[in-house]
């Protein structure tokens, strides 16, 4: 089973996630400028994270 590392936004709590969990990974743009990645898990709740989409894109794809 392949897991990244990422970082959860807010808290900065650093988590690992189960690459085959994920059901999509999408860009945010929030008004005040800042960027953060949501990722949708399979039948869960998603999540944000401080990761660029393109860095957690990598990570799944190595």
């Amino acid at each position: 089973m392949k897991t990244i590392d990422l970082t959860l936004t807010g808290s900065n709590e650093p988590i690992t996630v189960i690459v085959q969990n994920i059901k999509t990974v999408k860009d945010q743009k929030y008004n005040y400028g800042d960027n953060y990645t949501i990722i949708e898990f399979i039948g869960g709740d998603p999540i944000n994270v401080v990761e660029n989409i393109e860095i957690v894109k990598k990570l799944i794809n190595s």
